[in-house]
């Protein structure tokens, strides 16, 4: 599947939501980590997203989750989003768990 100008325009548009959810509970994107793929096969996205900072995991993941829906509404491209939020010591945990095959397309880079 090639990154179409939609996926990759909505893709950005998740970072961007996740990203002032963050900078909104007091973590800048210096302390901030997010990584995602798409698998191929289900056209699902899996993100995992990450602080160094102490983080209520419940609150986080239920608040991108509404930030998201009031972002997109009901696109399906959110519906077949799956998140994962830690917290984590170092940053780099969260790119080197998110593994990248033959099935998936690396969308890192975009959010």
């Amino acid at each position: 599947m090639a990154v179409t100008t939609a996926l990759s325009r909505n893709v950005r548009r998740i970072g961007l939501v996740i990203r002032k959810y963050a900078a909104d509970a007091g973590v800048d994107r210096d302390h901030l980590a997010i990584a995602g793929i798409l698998d191929r096969k289900t056209e699902r996205i899996y993100l995992s997203v990450g602080t160094d900072h102490p983080i209520d995991h419940s609150d986080w993941y239920v608040g991108i989750q509404q930030a998201l829906g009031q972002e997109f509404g009901r696109i399906p491209s959110v519906a077949q989003l799956g998140i994962v939020v830690r917290q984590v010591d170092d940053l780099d945990t969260i790119y080197e768990r998110m593994t990248v095959d033959d099935d998936s397309l690396d969308l890192t880079d975009m959010l």
